[in-house]
């Protein structure tokens, strides 16, 4: 199947690849920041509405 696609497609795919990657990984890693930030603050009792 690769045989019959040119060389400007597989490094588009490629590319596309990575980007997705980067992405996933920014993310994933933005989620994760953000839950450990509202776990602190719920800890402290600074979050929800009897502040």
């Amino acid at each position: 199947m690769m045989s019959k696609m040119g060389i400007l497609e597989i490094a588009a795919g490629g590319l596309a690849g990575a980007v997705f990657s980067f992405l996933f990984v920014i993310s994933s890693r933005l989620v994760s920041v953000v839950t450990n930030l509202l776990a602190t603050i719920s800890e402290q009792g600074q979050l929800g509405p009897n502040k």
